[in-house]
């Protein structure tokens, strides 16, 4: 079989069983004359694939090694007959991790208590499910929110729209869905907003097009929102500078980017386009390819219980890390409004250094704190108690 895929896409080339012929390309290379004889396509979440792409050659097989969808215009491949393949849920803890990190940074910088927090969740599907996890592994109050699942009879306890924004802080993980019966377009626009008490916080980690930014930006200028987290925006990679510069965490669509979780899209894709083609997959195993590591963390009875979780939460990933490297841009400048370049924020995902998620930490405990070694094994550490 002749493979094309994106040269971004981590360890394709070794997921992938031995014996096709895989050509990678730069997403910009991706083209209608670089596909005419190629029978798989797979793209990342940056190459929009349609019938303007795929005319005229002979794709059969697209795939995508990521959760969200809407850069795949799967009207047209499924009039096409071309197969479609992607990976719901591999970046779901990744993602998880983030909210996390956000929470407890948000915490360190006395923005919020997380005591008598309630955290409204919008989406509860595989990244929403495992936010919800994680904070009741670490006694964190939650609502869940999502139409569609409801009505498909998902027994889970749901809220109202209106009783999540009551919520102290709302996290939003829900597709991008222009229309139909549920549309998440916008879903967060001024009407949305006016209903917020100003010392709600947003994190949105789901897509740029749910909120409407320019509502957005006017509770911000009227000071009737207390900050923002934001991963996702609208109009990637040219995003807007006033909104990057007001939130309280910015980065460019990285939550989803631990190293287990690009792993894992690679390996889905590869397993399904076997399974696809009627092929034995033999999966070479997440422990034989990426590079080892167990990081120490190390804490002593000086900390109460939630000083040792959000050391260990920021010492396995400090979200703060990568906005402060991000918000260090370079600027366009245009007649409308200024925007960061598309090269700062392209280069910065493509460049992004490697990050591993909770499970590859070990958390050393005085032998006294086994409550603390629960909670800290709910959120996937591993948690040995000091003899």
């Amino acid at each position: 079989m002749r493979i094309v895929a994106d040269d971004g896409i981590p360890y394709i080339d070794r997921v992938l069983d031995q014996g096709h012929e895989l050509i990678l390309l730069d997403h910009n290379e991706i083209t209608t004359e670089r596909l005419k004889h190629t029978e798989i396509l797979i793209v990342r979440s940056v190459t929009r694939v349609d019938e303007a792409l795929l005319d005229g050659t002979e794709v059969r097989v697209v795939a995508t090694p990521t959760s969200g969808t809407d850069h795949i215009d799967q009207t047209y491949l499924a009039s096409a007959g071309i197969h479609f393949i992607s990976t719901p849920g591999c970046n779901a803890r990744s993602v998880a991790e983030y909210v996390l990190s956000s929470l407890y940074l948000l915490k360190k910088q006395s923005l919020i208590s997380l005591t008598d927090i309630t955290v409204g969740i919008i989406g509860c599907g595989h990244v929403g499910t495992s936010v919800a996890s994680m904070l009741a592994a670490v006694g964190i109050k939650y609502k869940l929110y999502d139409p569609p699942l409801q009505a498909a009879g998902d027994e889970r306890e749901f809220v109202s729209l209106s009783e999540i924004q009551s919520a102290d802080l709302i996290t939003l993980h829900v597709p991008l869905h222009m229309g139909g019966a549920y549309p998440t377009y916008h879903l967060v626009d001024n009407d949305f907003l006016s209903a917020l008490t100003p010392d709600t916080i947003i994190i949105n980690a789901a897509r740029g097009g749910v909120i409407d930014e320019s509502a957005l930006l006017e509770y911000f200028t009227h000071d009737k929102l207390k900050s923002v987290v934001l991963d996702v925006w609208e109009n990637e990679p040219q995003i807007n500078r006033s909104l990057l510069s007001k939130a309280i965490i910015s980065t460019p669509h990285i939550a989803g980017y631990s190293l287990d979780a690009k792993f894992e899209g690679s390996r889905q894709v590869a397993e399904k386009i076997s399974n696809f083609k009627q092929m034995e997959y033999s999966d070479p195993g997440k422990e034989t390819i990426l590079p080892m590591t167990n990081s120490v963390v190390t804490v002593t009875d000086v900390m109460d219980d939630d000083e040792v979780i959000q050391f260990a939460v920021l010492s396995g990933y400090d979200v703060s890390d990568d906005s402060d490297r991000f918000k260090q841009v370079s600027y366009v400048h245009g007649s409308e409004q200024e925007k960061i370049s598309v090269q700062h924020f392209s280069g910065f995902r493509k460049n992004y250094p490697v990050r591993r998620e909770f499970t590859n930490f070990s958390v050393i405990l005085p032998p006294s704190r086994k409550k603390c070694k629960q909670k800290l094994e709910g959120l996937g550490f591993k948690v040995k108690l000091q003899e």
